[in-house]
C-alpha cells in the first residue's frame, strides 16, 4: 500500500492483503473464498485489506494509460 498511495508507484489491477497470521494454510483461502461469493465484491480496482472480522476496500489510483 505505500509504495502505491504514498511512493506513486504504478498500482496493479488489484490487491488483496491479510492482516493476520493464518492459523492453517487453508485460512486466507477459505476466508477469501467467502469474500468473493458475497454480492457486489470487486478486487479490481481496489486494494482490499482482510482482517478476520472485517475488510476494508480502497479504490485503486488509476493505472498508466487506462
Amino acid at each position: 500500500g505505500e509504495l502505491i498511495f504514498r511512493a506513486g508507484e504504478p498500482s496493479p489491477p488489484g490487491v488483496i492483503y491479510c492482516r493476520f497470521a493464518p492459523r492453517s494454510p487453508e485460512e486466507p483461502a477459505r476466508l477469501l473464498a467467502a469474500l468473493a461469493t458475497e454480492p457486489g465484491v470487486e478486487f479490481a480496482g481496489h486494494f482490499t485489506v482482510m482482517d478476520r472480522d472485517r475488510v476494508r476496500r480502497r479504490r485503486l489510483p488509476p493505472r498508466p494509460g487506462a
